[in-house]
């Protein structure tokens, strides 16, 4: 009790002398004070940075594998194409988990072409509800044609990865 009183006094004084603006070091070793001064909350309760993981989320086994050269590059070539990290692309394939590549440029690009189209098709269905189904048929047909190569080819790419 009573070093906690030099420790709190201390403290006061050190504060003081650096408000009257001639700082001046208390003692040889730094004093850190177990109550903050702006929140009167005691140190050691405060919490701060990342949170910790439970022990069922902790990473805490290592297992070494040892690969032929076929699977290494093999490994090496999937997690290029997911762009994974080898243990992370490891782990999701432990987990029953199905993994995929991610979306080419090329991919991202037909999917944007098919929503253009279905913004195109939108478009067609409300000016044939205003003007007459007749009309907006042809339009509607060959839109549809191209929805349609657009989503064979998505289908043909995901099928040769």
């Amino acid at each position: 009790m009573k070093r906690m009183i030099q420790r709190a006094v201390i403290a006061f004084l050190a504060e003081q002398v650096y408000v009257l603006g001639d700082p001046k070091p208390c003692s040889a070793r730094q004093i850190i004070p177990l109550v903050s001064i702006k929140t009167g909350k005691n140190m050691k309760d405060r919490k701060g940075g990342r949170p910790r993981l439970s022990p069922a989320e902790k990473l805490k086994y290592r297992i070494p594998v040892k690969l032929c050269t076929q699977d290494f590059y093999n490994l090496k070539a999937k997690a290029k194409e997911t762009r994974m990290s080898y243990t992370e692309l490891a782990r999701t394939a432990i987990t029953g988990c199905r993994i995929r590549q991610r979306i080419s440029p090329e991919q991202m690009d037909c999917i944007r072409k098919l929503s253009g189209m279905g913004n195109n098709l939108n478009q067609i269905a409300r000016r044939a509800n205003a003007e007459g189904y007749i009309n907006a048929r042809n339009e509607y047909l060959y839109l549809a044609d191209k929805i349609d190569k657009v989503i064979n080819l998505l289908d043909d790419d995901g099928k040769n990865s």
